[in-house]
């Protein structure tokens, strides 16, 4: 049995009565009889088809716009120190003398 399927490729598990049987997880149950001979009881207030929409408080906004501003923060900071380390490098880069430069001055290298 193959379940239907969104743009996505995405299995719709509640999209017909077949797939109802498999969420109740009442397929081979023969005791159950056919699911849409149900009570109405049986699903009510049970199986939503998604959560509600969230919305944020103004708490929520706050301290997500408080967490946003350390994560800023905290980026810059990094990004300086990562400024800092790759000039570093270079100067040391600038600074290193190599066989080739000790052979260029008539010096032996070894």
């Amino acid at each position: 049995m193959r379940l239907p399927e969104d743009t996505s490729g995405y299995a719709i598990p509640a999209a017909d009565l077949l797939a109802d049987q498999l969420i109740e997880c009442e397929l081979l149950d023969v005791e159950s009889g056919d699911p849409a001979e149900w009570l109405s009881w049986a699903d009510a207030d049970y199986w939503q088809l998604g959560p509600e929409p969230y919305e944020p408080t103004a708490a929520d906004q706050a301290g997500e716009a408080a967490r946003s501003i350390e994560i800023d923060a905290r980026d810059d900071e990094e990004e300086h120190a990562r400024r800092i380390a790759d000039f570093l490098d270079w100067r040391a880069a600038q600074n290193r003398v190599s066989d080739e430069d000790v052979r260029a001055a008539g010096q032996a290298v070894g």
